[in-house]
């Protein structure tokens, strides 16, 4: 059967269009991302001691020095025992992000990308009923694997994981009731993630993006300005809107 000339057309137009981009091309790439998330509320475990190397900076220089006259094959308290066991619950508040990413596209639908992330969250810590409100700061790096599943359209779903390092800046901090609310802690820790979402191709250089992050931390380790030490692990979900470049 003969297609009419019109109705031809209009059919290879057509399909011109759902098959704007039938492969994703090799390259590197480029990516800028925001978003909002939510991370779940947790309850600050007690932390008493824990051992670690010299050159910690929980001790004062007097104390590394009296510990290494008294015993030298002993390894120095990296923490000192807190005063009282805390028990702050953190309540975290809708978080903000902001990233940027590095990367590499492969003939074979995987994505390598190094990602770089500031997020804000918000918090009340609560402890024998008293309240501080406080705000935790983190930069966190990610390596990230992607795989973009083919679908020879403009849209592309992919799916992705990351593994990675975050510092964590908790201020003001208090771990437990009658502390003082003005101290500060900084604390690292591992973080993994779990992604999916997709892109949508403007052009053959320009893409937009949307997608999901299940972001979380190892422990993280804090010490209020009481010495009353502790450590709670994040867990949040994102969602994050971006733009990508490919060279």
């Amino acid at each position: 059967m003969r297609v009419p000339g019109p109705l031809a057309n209009t059919l290879t137009a057509a399909f011109c269009a759902l098959s704007f981009s039938p492969a994703l091309a090799e390259g590197p790439y480029v990516e800028l991302r925001g978003g909002m998330g939510s991370t779940q509320p947790d309850t600050a475990s007690p932390v008493t001691e824990k051992t670690g190397n010299a050159k910690s900076k929980r001790l004062a220089k007097k104390d590394r020095e009296k510990i290494r006259k008294e015993n030298k094959k002993e390894k120095l308290p990296r923490q000192m025992k807190g005063t009282g066991v805390p028990v702050a619950a953190f309540d975290f508040g809708k978080s903000w992000s902001g990233a940027a990413e590095v990367g590499y596209q492969t003939d074979f639908n995987l994505r390598l990308g190094f990602e770089l992330v500031y997020s804000n969250l918000p918090y009340t810590s609560t402890s024998a009923g008293q309240k501080t409100g406080g705000n935790a700061k983190a930069l966190t790096g990610f390596l990230n694997v992607y795989y973009d599943i083919p679908t020879h359209t403009r849209l592309t779903p992919y799916v992705g994981a990351g593994i990675g390092y975050t510092g964590v800046s908790f201020s003001p901090l208090r771990l437990r009731a009658g502390s003082p609310s003005s101290g500060h802690d900084r604390s690292r820790a591992m973080a993994y993630q779990l992604i999916a979402g997709a892109s949508y191709k403007l052009s053959p250089s320009w893409a937009l993006t949307l997608d999901y992050r299940h972001m979380r931390t190892d422990d993280l380790e804090m010490a209020d300005a009481a010495n009353v030490y502790g450590k709670v692990k994040l867990t949040s979900n994102n969602v994050f809107a971006g733009v990508r470049y490919s060279f």
